[in-house]
């Protein structure tokens, strides 16, 4: 098991060393055409790594992370929801077209915050994994009404609504900057997680090659 960042940055080094290895069986092609008679007129075969795009299922491990591993702040997880919501609905913010449609999505918003984070700091983070998903699906119609009232589309449905609040709800919780910040990513352990605490995270790599140049103060590294 790694932290976040060692296992992000592992992935990049993984695709580097991938170009080096390819690098070096082009070098050697590269003298087998040399000297070679009839090969040597031939163009020599080499293949670059494009970008590269890796999607990542992992949960996180807050049993054994650190302290330092949660954020449980009402007000963030609030905020987060909010914006989850105005990016579903493409809201530059919640209108206020029916005050009374605002104020009661707006304090329904705050309860389930308030809630979920008293929640996790009484029970752990076990909260979030057995009740707080729950809790928001039997909320989400009464949003998905206030909202299409503030002029939001019908079109979008209450599952799009639940899945982009939820994930906020959970990335609100968590420090991506800790230390202690543990992932689960081997299959066998993820299969026994439940789908609603497993995050996915779209990393797109792309190559960027350095050689080797002569200058007044020696030798250098540029870009390709």
């Amino acid at each position: 098991m790694a932290n976040l960042k060692d296992y992000i940055s592992g992935l990049v080094a993984s695709v580097a060393q991938a170009r080096c290895y390819a690098d070096v069986q082009s070098a050697e092609i590269a003298r087998r055409y040399k000297e070679d008679e009839i090969l040597s007129f031939y163009s020599i075969p080499r293949m670059r790594v494009g970008d590269v795009e890796i999607e990542l299922p992992y949960a996180l491990d807050y049993l054994n992370a650190k302290s330092d591993s949660l954020i449980l702040d009402e007000n963030r997880t609030y905020n987060a929801i909010r914006s989850a919501i105005c990016k579903t609905y493409s809201f530059a913010s919640i209108p206020m077209t029916d005050v009374q449609s605002y104020n009661l999505l707006n304090d329904d918003v705050k309860a389930y915050a308030t809630v979920t984070i008293i929640s996790v700091r009484d029970m752990g983070y076990a909260y979030m994994e057995e009740s707080a998903f729950s809790d928001l699906e039997s909320r989400i119609g009464k949003w998905q009404g206030y909202l299409v009232k503030l002029g939001g589309s019908e079109k979008i449905t209450s599952k799009e609504l639940l899945d982009n609040v939820w994930n906020a709800t959970l990335q609100s919780t968590q420090n991506t900057l800790s230390e202690g910040l543990e992932v689960i990513a081997e299959a066998d352990k993820l299969a026994a997680f439940d789908s609603r605490v497993i995050t996915r995270m779209k990393i797109k790599i792309h190559e960027d090659g350095l050689v080797w140049a002569s200058s007044a103060n020696g030798d250098i590294l540029v870009t390709e």
